[in-house]
């Protein structure tokens, strides 16, 4: 509009130019409303490039990162485990050429859609064209045919740039220049002409209406100008936003496939390394089997160096481990790797009493991969079940913390309790929520609140003696920085004489010193966890220093043991420890602790768990 204005105080005081300056003038406003166009059009074929290109890289470069390191771990494994992943990169090959159908299939639709659009944007602007011209002919006829000729040079403009958007990208960026230069020619070569043919007519028709005509003409110039603008960044929103839509769709739907895709690789390459690690297992037991063997024929007099000692320097103390001899040429290390054959056997055997809880704890659990988790810890559950009291009164309350188990409805079925109360962490706002037990049959269902906080940071969200009974299962070797923050808050909430049931890792059991003996970690699950820290021991626990631990949160120790719920102790390690003069009291692999609330907290940093 300002643009107007000043065009026409300038043509009111040029009267003796008026045929240059109006010349110009439209010329200069076709031109700026040519170059707008073109660049809005430039600009949508770019932004359209430009996120068809950074999806498709997204796509390839986490394909490219994810087969990368498929291989790479698949390069490790043996001969029979590397057949096994080669079928999943060609799984994944596979997988990348359905991606690129789908994403050329893509392509197609989207360049359907951009020819259906500029046809939409060309018979609108026919439409648009022909009312603005019917009714510029009634207010005048020469301006009229001047601005129809070039709105329709710039509809063939759009008409081409839109038909060159079909042809493909490569042929688009490769001839873009070449009709560019070419346009621009006839563009100027036409202008010139036409600007030639109306100089006469404007000349002969100006000095008679030129006063009326003056003020309608900018008027309607910018406002048709305007309706332009308007409308085209309007399709151009609703195509991006489109666009976008179905990205973000299509992006979303890919990665729920991937992360699916990725699951059942996990899985599979999980059962492939445990694959591995069982069959590495049985073969280095063979191994040291004929290493024996070969030491105790050579050790006749032989003073040449022992199979499987070349190639090991400074390892005597392993070599002294392995070469050990107890009693009738028995090796230490040779009855601690084959102890591992039956170290499991027997914990699967239960009483008909103990049956009968394992069905009813399995009866709440239908997925494969759940039921495996309670199969390996039933030992433990049935341990912690036997050393809950009973309830005394209809209104006692059992809180578990680290609710992750399916034993709220075996401690109300077989302990009484009718009032259990759950914790667990998770990220979020969401501070309590319900969480249901239902038995696959639909015949029994348990729903027990959730609440969720941290038990070494926060204040348990409950009032002073709330509770009977606490459970804390295997939850103390996952806390990562104040482990009696949790035992403090126990007592505050416990009534009193109430009892705290608490289970952990035993780093003093056979378990532990046989990984010690072999050079191994002692802790019973030492590996990072990469997804969630809180889910990694980061510390396990001696019997003596649970003990303390209680004790300096105010309680008294009612009954302290040792259970093997993981694997049977190796009866070598507990001989080896009678004849070095070392109790062999306390050294099951898990241990199950009975606590009474005696009286207030007495030491919240104790010496023997943290540093001054």
């Amino acid at each position: 509009m300002s643009q107007s204005k000043s065009a026409t105080s300038s043509v009111k005081s040029l009267l003796r130019n008026l045929r240059m300056i109006l010349a110009r003038d439209i010329e200069g406003r076709l031109v700026e409303l040519q170059d707008r166009l073109e660049r809005r059009a430039d600009q949508f074929e770019q932004s359209i490039d430009l996120r068809l290109d950074a999806r498709l890289s997204g796509i390839e470069k986490r394909l490219d990162e994810r087969i990368g390191e498929l291989t790479s771990r698949l390069e490790k494994g043996e001969s029979e485990s590397r057949q096994r992943l080669e079928e999943l990169a060609s799984l994944m090959s596979r997988m990348e050429t359905s991606l690129e159908d789908r994403m050329r299939s893509l392509r197609d639709e989207i360049n359907q859609q951009e020819a259906e659009l500029s046809h939409r944007i060309e018979s609108r602007l026919d439409v648009w064209m022909q009312t603005n011209d019917r009714q510029i002919d009634e207010r005048m006829l020469a301006n009229d045919r001047q601005i129809e000729e070039r709105m329709g040079v710039i509809d063939l403009r759009i008409d081409q740039r839109l038909e060159s958007i079909e042809s493909g990208s490569d042929l688009r960026f490769s001839q873009l220049e070449q009709r560019v230069e070419t346009r621009f020619g006839d563009i100027e070569g036409q202008l010139a002409r036409r600007a030639g043919e109306y100089e006469a007519a404007i000349d002969q028709r100006v000095d008679l209406r030129f006063a009326a005509v003056e003020a309608q003409a900018a008027q309607n110039f910018s406002e048709h100008s305007r309706a332009v603008d308007i409308r085209l960044d309007d399709r151009q929103v609703g195509m991006d936003r489109r666009i976008d839509e179905r990205f973000s769709g299509l992006e979303e739907r890919t990665d729920t496939r991937m992360e699916a895709h990725e699951l059942r690789i996990d899985r599979t390459l999980e059962q492939n390394r445990n694959d591995i690690i069982e069959r590495t297992d049985l073969l280095l037991q063979v191994f040291d089997r004929r290493l024996d063997q070969q030491r105790r024929s050579l050790a006749g007099g032989s003073d040449a160096t022992p199979p499987g000692a070349l190639g090991r320097p400074n390892s005597e103390s392993h070599r002294d481990l392995r070469s050990g001899h107890r009693q009738g040429g028995v090796t230490i290390y040779n009855e601690i790797m084959s102890w591992k054959e039956e170290a499991e056997s027997g914990l699967d055997k239960f009483t008909a009493d103990e049956q009968e809880v394992v069905d009813y704890l399995l009866s709440f659990i239908a997925e494969p991969d759940a039921q495996s988790y309670v199969r390996q810890h039933m030992r433990r559950y049935l341990g912690t079940l036997h050393r809950i009291p009973p309830a005394q009164r209809s209104g006692d309350a059992v809180l578990e913390l680290g609710s992750l188990t399916p034993l709220a409805p075996a401690i109300r079925r077989f302990c009484g309790y009718q009032q259990i109360i759950g914790n667990n962490w998770w990220p979020g706002d969401e501070k309590l929520k319900e969480k249901t037990f239902e038995r696959t049959d639909g015949g029994e269902q348990l729903s027990i609140p959730l609440h969720n906080f941290n038990v070494e940071v926060d204040q348990f969200p409950f009032a002073d003696r709330s509770f009977r009974v606490i459970l804390c299962g295997e939850l103390l070797e996952h806390l990562q920085r104040d482990p009696l923050h949790m035992l403090w808050e126990c007592n505050r909430v416990l009534e009193d004489d109430g009892q705290l049931i608490l289970t952990t890792p035993n780093i003093a059991g056979c378990r532990s010193l046989e990984g010690i003996l072999t050079g191994c970690s002692p802790y019973l699950f030492s590996q990072y966890n990469l997804e969630s820290s809180f889910d990694q021991h980061h510390r396990e626990y001696a019997p003596q220093e649970v003990s303390e631990a209680l004790e300096a949160a105010g309680f008294e120790i009612l009954k302290l043991e040792t259970e093997d719920v993981w694997r049977r102790s190796n009866p070598a390690i507990l001989e080896l420890l009678s004849s070095c003069g070392v109790s062999t009291e306390l050294r099951g692999d898990n241990i199950f602790v009975i606590a009474r609330k005696a009286g207030p907290p007495v030491d919240r940093y104790p010496r023997t768990l943290y540093i001054d």
